[in-house]
């Protein structure tokens, strides 16, 4: 039997299109920072380059083509791949028979290599094998040298390119109105059949069936559903209706970690992202202030697939041999939509042609609508991340507001400027948390007025320096953690750390280095404006100085619907 390989097809689903978009417009944009000096990262979506990484395994594409790209396999009218037909199972069978055949010889050409497998969410340990996204096996070379090991099995009969495992990175309120979703609602006779009957693949962090945007009430699963849904039954609840996770042999989840959702340990991207495009409406109380918050397709199934999770080594990418097994069964389960919030870097970093951007490619031929995440490597040009005609990529912009966790104000001596009022803050992810829902005062005593040369903090106060009252410190050369707990062992009750780079406006979220977890006072973040016009009171009023912590939320206001500097921009030379 001969097949023929399928061309690239552009086909449209306007309600596809709408909802992903609509989607993926909103990326998150809150900063977070360990410590690292003169670095400002997006919280969770770190698609630079520097931070690539492969692991020991390479992945081994075969001549024939994946199933996908059948012209002869039989379609359903919207194009998707008939599975269970029987040209279908014939040439997966087909595939199985080449790579077994590939596979009982090469050992002779590489000693000691093995097919590498991963974890299910059942425990079970899986060969990494492919045949409807990409026909391929991935390899364990064992103790020879993978670059030596690649050159061995590139000269293989059958062989058509031998690919690195390459890691890849993780990269709502307010959108809804931005971007006209009400009207798109009326379209579809209501918020509540927006995405009615649409499967909505999360291959991300996992969903989390406890989320209020998830919960299963008066949900039910598809017709012809297995009872319990596809996958792990103990979080699926008909809203969620597949949980499947990936998880490296090797490399397995850290304790807490090893569920198809997210624990303690894990990320929340992937329910941050997922409840973004199909979450339930709900009403979320954040410190005091009320709103209601909804997917953009509050109507479709939510189908989640965790390749994110924190491993014993506190790696918390992903790797391209996962991640095409996720796509496989992405295919298999029969997804509408897959969402991909998430990159290697621009361009993606194996070229046009990596194992994972033929994977993605041949989700698209099955019938599948790929989204993907333009990445976070901007603004600078040609920084996008995975770009193909034969799918999206979403950049991120900006909303009409942010909800802030409080507001620091001067509140003595008076009369007080206005630009010492409402100052935005974020809190620090160590030390002791600020009360929700209440107001603190404190006097404060600046660093600069102490010691001009210990601005920042980085080197031991005299004990007693700070007693009785807030320190101000100047961000810049060491951890954030080494200046909190400085200031803290010279008596300091609180610690704000403000920017040191001029129009260094961005909060970050502190976090604590190597010694923070010994710090035991709050301590709180502000910007290079809010900073300096704090030194300066402080140099007019001394002692009198007297800051006040309100913890109640507020919203910030935000020029809306503009590309966010960090979000990725063409053009692409792919």
């Amino acid at each position: 039997m001969s097949y023929s390989s399928v061309p690239n097809r552009r086909w449209t689903s306007i309600l596809l299109v709408v909802l992903l978009v609509l989607a993926l417009f909103m990326a998150s944009y809150f900063s977070i920072a360990n410590a690292a000096p003169g670095k400002s990262v997006a919280a969770d979506v770190n698609d630079s380059p520097a931070t690539v990484k492969t692991s020991h395994r390479l992945i081994v594409q075969l001549s024939s083509p994946a199933l996908a790209e059948l012209e002869s396999v039989a379609r359903a009218p919207d194009g998707r791949i008939k599975l269970a037909s029987s040209t279908a199972q014939a040439y997966v069978a087909q595939l199985q028979a080449e790579q077994a055949a590939f596979v009982s010889q090469m050992s002779q050409a590489v000693p000691g290599a093995a097919v590498a497998s991963y974890i299910n969410e059942a425990g079970q340990n899986i060969e990494a094998t492919y045949q409807i996204v990409f026909n391929g096996v991935a390899v364990d070379p064992g103790a020879t040298d993978p670059a030596e090991a690649r050159r061995a099995l590139a000269a293989m009969p059958g062989v058509k390119a031998v690919y690195l495992d390459f890691a890849h990175q993780p990269d709502l309120y307010a959108s809804l109105p931005l971007i006209n979703a009400p009207d798109i609602w009326a379209e579809v006779g209501g918020q509540t059949n927006a995405g009615a009957g649409i499967k909505f693949a999360s291959m991300d962090g996992g969903l989390h069936h406890a989320a209020p945007m998830f919960d299963g009430t008066g949900w039910s699963y598809p017709p012809g559903w297995p009872a319990g849904g596809l996958g792990d039954s103990a979080n699926n609840n008909g809203k969620i209706i597949v949980s499947r996770a990936y998880f490296r042999a090797w490399d397995p989840p850290s304790p807490g970690d090893e569920n198809t959702w997210p624990g303690t340990q894990g990320t929340s991207h992937g329910t941050h992202t997922g409840s973004t495009a199909v979450g339930n409406p709900v009403t979320a109380n954040y410190l005091g202030l009320e709103e209601d918050i909804s997917g953009v397709a509050p109507g479709a199934w939510a189908m989640s697939y965790r390749v994110f999770y924190n491993s014993v080594t506190n790696d918390g990418s992903f790797y391209d041999v996962e991640g095409i097994a996720a796509l496989e069964d992405i295919v298999q389960d029969g997804a509408d939509v897959v969402n991909n919030s998430w990159g290697g870097g621009p361009g993606s970093v194996g070229g046009e042609f990596d194992a994972i951007d033929a994977a993605l490619l041949n989700t698209y031929n099955a019938g599948v609508f790929v989204s993907m995440s333009a990445g976070n490597a901007g603004p600078g040009l040609g920084t996008g991340d995975h770009p193909s005609d034969e799918y999206i990529n979403v950049a991120a912009s900006t909303t009409d507001g942010t909800l802030a966790s409080g507001r620091l104000n001067i509140i003595l001596p008076e009369p007080i400027s206005p630009t010492l009022q409402g100052i935005s803050y974020a809190a620090a992810s160590f030390g002791a948390p600020l009360p929700a829902g209440t107001a603190i005062s404190y006097t404060y005593v600046t660093a600069m007025s102490v010691d001009p040369g210990n601005v920042e903090g980085c080197n031991p106060w005299p004990a007693g320096t700070f007693t009785g009252n807030a320190a101000v410190i100047s961000r810049g050369t060491c951890e954030f953690g080494v200046k909190v707990l400085n200031a803290e062992q010279a008596g300091a009750e609180f610690v704000v750390v403000y920017n040191h780079a001029t129009g260094g406006e961005e909060l970050i979220s502190m976090g604590p280095g190597a010694v923070g977890n010994q710090v035991t006072i709050s301590s709180i973040f502000v910007g290079h404006s809010a900073g300096v016009a704090m030194v300066a009171w402080y140099d007019q009023n001394g002692s009198a100085s007297t800051l006040e912590v309100d913890t109640h939320a507020f919203q910030v206001g935000n020029t809306p619907d503009q590309i966010i500097a960090f979000s990725s921009r063409g053009p692409s030379a792919a």
